[in-house]
């Protein structure tokens, strides 16, 4: 660098010192304006080394403020010195505070250094006493001199106020604080003294945001003191001020021009505005909620990326700046990529160094704004995925506690309804002596709501309490029943009639059913859960009917019975709980589907229930399950050596074992068991013998019965009972 030195390099080593990155001359001020004697000592002697370093420089000169025009020029940074110690003496009481405030206030005029907006006075932090009390000491003189300074409407006011806080310790703190890299067509260290500029130079611009303070954008005092910059710089920054956001209008901004040298100088001359697109781009980043907005922001500003262009008017529209080549030279020396005015790129591009570095053109600074911002910003990154962590936990949490909920309400609500078929069961018993027929139905009520052994034998008991029934009231010879909620669906000689289970009295015309040689044939009947379908059941084929509100029977399709006409192989059929699809299941364990509007042959199913290939095992119950998701259907597989209880789901497509037991038990001498289903996850054992009570012997044939709340889930001798009273004939 072009220090000013003369003869002696101890001076220029303390020059450097006072006035370049350490700033050592503000350091002494600071020391003095506390009061301290001998930092006052030191600060007015105009002889000292640090005096002696600051008169000797020749390359920084100006006129000497005096009225005379042929006075000789003296050292420009002993000037500012000069005026900084005055400032200084006034503030540790030791000079008139009018006195020590003009010469800063001058001095900073005649360097540009009043950039920032124009804003009448405002109070600011600095310390003060009572004001009913007059202020003595240092602290009185610190009161007066900043009341001196706020009282002007000197255009470097703000700067000078800004330099007293520092020198006292009351600069207000960073908020936040911008870091952008720049590039200077010529030598920096100094454009006003002769002699060539130099080749193009980087840097570094550093905004400041203070929690307090005179509003504006200002010269950093702790930095900038000895700097100076033309009118050209001053307007650039005044116009890049206009295009701050609104959010910034009434906050006080520092800016510090660095050199991007190991030393980092500080700037000593700036001239031109080609800086005002670089200050505006930087002021968009500063914010009051810096970690609010820093963690929201996907992109931050790309520190390797330095914007070159000047600011045409308010709208922001950028315009071009000269000394393009030299700017692209220093760019491609410090690998940065460059953003220049629209205007410029076509040159920039052309320059020496164009194919070397990246150019990108702007239009205003907006769009030199999201060009900037390149660098990915790991703050947002590890926001975003905050976020999705805490939504995660929270929706697995929600999930949860709304399972929860739900099983608890389905304990509520399993709990009310064992409450209410209790209620509904001693209500039965109430009426037996009185309205047997009323008991009954309340009974079926009762196992409807909550199908229990005591509410099976409810039923039984409101069925069988009157021995007489059977015989005053005559029931066809019938070979199948399939029983409804308020019917008795049965297979006559003469077809299918259905008998109310209030009256006992036939509800329709029987409708026919007759075999292949026109003869009339026993069906076995299946009954939808709905009771608005009835399948059934020959020797040759499956029929399914529809029900109407006046128990009428409409045929909707038929097909053949499945593996041909084979009588003593016993099917299984099973409607779906909407009554739309029918499942036929033989003792092997052969599996077909259904659907009667389709009207095409049935569709296989393969279900592997690993029935082994010789012996008599095989499909013994294939029983509807209730209040159970989806299609579900609960089969008991008779072998050899054990029981097994499975549940099919059909939508699903999954075969599960639910239990399973031996079939010998030896405390019964021999005598074969096997499980039945009593209803949605109970089950109980029942001998061969009890569960023919199922099946009544009248004229030689079998009456076979089929119900789709009682008949299957046969649980004790009681229901056994109650079956064989219902279907007497």
């Amino acid at each position: 660098m072009n220090h000013p030195m003369n003869d002696s390099s101890s001076e220029s080593a303390i020059w450097v010192d006072l006035v370049g990155a350490n700033q050592g001359w503000l350091k002494r001020c600071r020391a003095a304006a506390s009061g301290n004697p001998t930092a006052l000592a030191e600060l007015t002697d105009d002889s000292s080394p640090a005096a002696r370093a600051l008169q000797a420089g020749v390359t920084r000169t100006a006129p000497a403020p005096t009225e005379d025009p042929l006075a000789p020029l003296v050292s420009y940074d002993w000037q500012v010195a000069l005026a900084i110690r005055s400032l200084t003496l006034a503030l540790a009481g030791q000079l008139d505070p009018r006195e020590g405030v003009d010469a800063i206030v001058r001095l900073a005029g005649q360097a540009n250094l009043a950039v920032g907006a124009d804003t009448p006075p405002t109070p600011g932090p600095a310390s003060s006493t009572d004001d009913d009390v007059a202020p003595t000491g240092i602290d009185g003189a610190i009161a007066e001199v900043m009341q001196e300074i706020r009282s002007r409407h000197d255009e470097p006011r703000s700067f000078v106020e800004l330099l007293a806080l520092d020198l006292t310790g009351n600069l207000p703190a960073t908020v936040d604080t911008i870091t952008a890299p720049v590039v200077f067509a010529g030598d920096t260290r100094d454009t006003f003294a002769p002699g060539p500029t130099g080749v193009g130079a980087t840097g570094k611009l550093i905004l400041e945001l203070l929690s307090s303070g005179p509003p504006g954008i200002h010269p950093n005092p702790r930095n900038m003191c000895f700097l100076r910059a033309d009118n050209a710089f001053a307007a650039s920054i005044r116009q890049a001020w206009t295009c701050a956001p609104s959010r910034l209008k009434a906050a006080c901004i520092t800016w510090t021009l660095r050199l991007g040298t190991d030393a980092a100088q500080p700037l000593a001359s700036i001239s031109g505005g080609s800086l005002a697109a670089a200050v505006a781009v930087a002021l968009n980043e500063l914010t009051t909620r810096k970690r609010i907005r820093r963690s929201l922001q996907p992109r931050n500003l790309d520190p390797r990326c330095a914007i070159t262009a000047a600011i045409a008017d308010q709208t922001g529209a950028l315009t071009g700046v000269a000394g393009l080549d030299r700017k692209v030279a220093a760019a491609h020396h410090a690998r940065l990529r460059l953003i220049v005015a629209d205007h410029d790129l076509n040159y920039a591009q052309q320059t020496p160094h164009g194919n070397e570095v990246q150019i990108r053109g702007a239009a205003s600074v907006h769009d030199a704004t999201k060009l900037a911002r390149g660098h990915l910003n790991r703050r947002f990154r590890y926001t975003v995925a905050g976020i999705l962590v805490f939504a995660l936990i929270f929706g697995v949490g929600a999930t949860a506690m709304g399972v929860t909920n739900q099983r608890h309400a389905a304990q509520q609500a399993a709990a009310q309804r064992v409450i209410d078929s209790e209620q509904l069961v001693d209500r039965s018993a109430d009426l037996l002596r009185t309205n047997p027929q009323l008991a009954g139905l309340t009974a079926l009520a009762a196992y409807q709501t909550n199908p229990t052994p005591r509410t099976t034998t409810a039923m039984a008991n409101a069925i069988s309490y009157n021995p007489n029934n059977a015989q005053v009231i005559a029931i066809p010879k019938s070979y199948s029943a399939a029983i409804g909620p308020t019917a008795a669906w049965l297979s006559t000689e003469d077809g299918i009639v259905a008998y109310s289970l209030t009256t006992m009295q036939p509800l329709n015309e029987p409708m026919p059913t007759t075999a292949d040689n026109g003869r009339s044939e026993s069906v076995e009947l299946t009954l939808s859960r709905k009771g608005d379908r009835l399948a059934a059941l020959s020797s040759t084929t499956i029929t399914v009917y529809s029900i109407d509100q006046q128990n009428r029977l409409a045929k909707i399709s038929s097909v053949p019975r499945p593996g041909g006409s084979i009588s003593d192989l016993e099917i299984f059929v099973n409607f779906s709980p909407d009554g739309q699809r029918l499942l036929l299941t033989n003792l092997y364990g052969q599996c077909w589907l259904w659907r009667p509007e389709m009207k095409h042959e049935l569709g296989k199913l393969v279900v592997d229930f690993r029935l082994p290939k010789d012996g008599d095992g095989g499909i013994r119950h294939v029983v509807d399950e209730d209040r159970h998701e989806g299609w579900t259907v609960l089969i008991t597989l008779e072998t050899d050596d054990r029981n097994e209880v499975l549940r099919l789901n059909l939508k699903k497509r999954t075969l599960d074992i639910l239990g399973e037991s031996s079939n010998h038990d030896p405390a019964n001498d021999g005598e074969f068991w096997y499980t039945v289903p009593a209803g949605p996850g109970l089950y109980c054992r029942a001998s061969e013998q009890e569960a023919s009570v199922a099946s009544t012997e009248k004229n030689g044939r079998s009456s076979r019965v089929r119900h789709p709340m009682v008949s299957k889930r046969l649980s004790c001798r009681n229901q056994m009972r109650l079956l064989s009273h219902t279907v007497r004939t």
